[in-house]
């Protein structure tokens, strides 16, 4: 065998083992979100230590998949020790703000200032991110500082939200009067985030269902 044909015959080798890899890696993840969306989160954490999964995936994205995990069953302790490794893995700039927002957003729902703090002050070193950092400190300011200075503001884009969008800005204008000592008001932008919220969540739903019954 002369070494052109070998040649040829190691990138023919090479690129099935790169289809398979790709294909397995697809099928593995399509396998994962749907433990996940049916609620089966020890299996699902169980096969992110399979050696497949190891084989596969960057270890950085293997603890991203289990940090979503045990976000959802709540395991408060796993979490602080995932967000703790992770966050002092070397990464690239778009995984880094992409964990950091994920930390920071964590944090203030926990009310935890001081892990939220350092965060933010992180956030402050972005450069060409204005939006992102003035939307950063409402959000601190608001759940950490107990602040209802954004009231007026919010009221006015919540004429134009729809949504998702619309729902959290909801949510935030519930926090704010609370913090403001306004109950009234409170309870009623809090029931009107969570019927939004449901109704945006359904309609995804419906619309994954109708694109996956189309693939099929």
């Amino acid at each position: 065998m002369d070494l052109q044909t070998i040649g040829i015959a190691l990138v023919v080798i090479c690129v099935i083992f790169f289809l398979f890899t790709e294909y397995e890696k697809r099928a593995t993840f399509r396998k994962l979100h749907s433990l996940l969306a049916r609620g089966e989160y020890g299996e699902y954490l169980t096969m992110l230590d399979s050696f497949l999964v190891k084989y596969l995936y960057p270890k950085y994205n293997r603890l991203y998949m289990k940090l979503n995990g045990y976000m959802f069953i709540e395991d408060h302790e796993e979490i602080g020790r995932l967000f703790d490794e992770m966050l002092a893995m070397r990464v690239t700039k778009k995984q880094r703000k992409d964990l950091v927002l994920k930390a920071f957003n964590y944090y203030v729902e926990r009310s935890d200032g001081k892990r939220a703090k350092a965060l933010i002050e992180e956030i402050d070193t972005w450069e060409d991110d204005e939006n992102q950092k003035k939307e950063s400190h409402r959000i601190y300011d608001i759940f950490i500082l107990k602040k209802y200075s954004y009231i007026d503001e919010m009221e006015e884009r919540l004429k134009e939200a729809s949504g998702l969008d619309k729902g959290f800005l909801e949510y935030l204008l519930a926090l704010q009067y609370d913090n403001k000592g306004d109950e009234k008001k409170s309870a009623m932008y809090l029931e009107a985030s969570k019927k939004d919220m449901i109704t945006s969540v359904e309609e995804a739903r419906k619309a994954a269902d109708a694109k996956e019954k189309k693939k099929n």
